[in-house]
C-alpha cells in the first residue's frame, strides 16, 4: 500500500497568515467606533455651538499635522508595536473624557488625544507589516494584504454607521460610549499580538539611533 506523507505548512506560510489575521482584526476594531456618525450630534445636543464644533475638528486636524512626524520617529526609534497598541489606548481615553466630563474643554483634550492617538497608528502599521513580510520572504504580498486591510477598516466603518442609531435607540449614549472605548480597548490589546522582528533587533540596543538622532534624519 503506498502511504502519502502530508508535509507541515512551510513556517513562513503560517507566519503570513497569522500576521493577516490579526492585522484584519486590528483594521476593524479600529474603526468600528459607533460615536462617528453620532458625535457631533452628541456635541450639539450638550450646548456646543456650530463654531465651537468646527473649532474642534481644527483642533483635530492641527494636532495630528503637529506629531505626524514626532511620533512616526518615536515608532522607528522605539517600537512600531508599542506605537499600534498606545494610539487605540489614547483614542479610548479621549472618549472616556467625552462620556464623564461633557464639556468644551473635555472635546477639545479628547479630539487631542485622538489625533495623537491616529498619528501613532499611522505609518506604524505599515511600516511593521512591510517589514515582517520582507523577513518572511513574502513582500511582493505587501500591496495586496493592505489593500485588503483597508477593506476591513471600510467594512467597520459601515458597519459601526449601520449599528450606532440602534445601538442609540437600545442602549442610549451609553451603549455608545462603552462600544466605542471597548472597540479601541480591543484594538490595543490585538495591536500587542502583532509580530515585531526589527533589523536592529539582531543588533546591539544601544546601537540604535536615538531618538533625536532620527528626527533629525527624517527633518533633513
Amino acid at each position: 500500500m503506498l502511504t502519502v506523507s502530508s508535509c507541515p505548512p512551510d513556517p513562513r506560510v503560517r507566519g503570513v497568515r497569522r500576521l493577516e489575521r490579526r492585522l484584519y482584526a486590528y483594521a476593524g476594531l479600529e474603526d468600528f467606533v459607533l460615536l462617528y456618525p453620532l458625535y457631533a450630534l452628541l456635541f450639539a445636543e450638550h450646548g456646543l455651538t456650530t463654531a465651537e464644533i468646527s473649532s474642534l475638528f481644527a483642533i483635530w486636524c492641527v494636532v495630528g499635522l503637529l506629531v505626524e512626524v514626532p511620533s512616526g520617529v518615536w515608532a522607528d526609534a522605539v517600537s512600531r508595536r508599542v506605537t499600534l497598541v498606545a494610539g487605540p489606548l489614547l483614542t479610548a481615553v479621549g472618549f472616556a473624557l467625552w462620556a464623564l466630563t461633557p464639556s468644551y474643554a473635555a472635546y477639545a483634550a479628547g479630539f487631542t488625544l485622538w489625533a495623537v492617538g491616529g498619528s501613532l497608528r499611522s505609518g506604524s502599521m505599515e511600516a511593521l507589516v512591510h517589514d515582517e513580510l520582507e523577513r518572511l520572504g513574502a513582500a511582493d504580498r505587501y500591496g495586496r494584504i493592505m489593500g485588503r486591510a483597508a477593506a476591513f477598516s471600510m467594512a467597520a466603518t459601515a458597519a459601526a454607521t449601520a449599528a450606532a442609531a440602534p445601538a442609540l435607540a437600545l442602549g442610549g449614549d451609553t451603549l455608545v460610549w462603552a462600544g466605542s472605548i471597548a472597540a479601541c480597548v480591543l484594538c490595543a490589546a490585538t495591536g500587542a499580538t502583532l509580530p515585531e522582528h526589527r533589523a536592529a533587533a539582531h543588533h546591539d540596543a544601544t546601537e540604535r539611533p536615538g531618538y533625536l538622532a532620527t528626527l533629525r534624519s527624517g527633518l533633513a
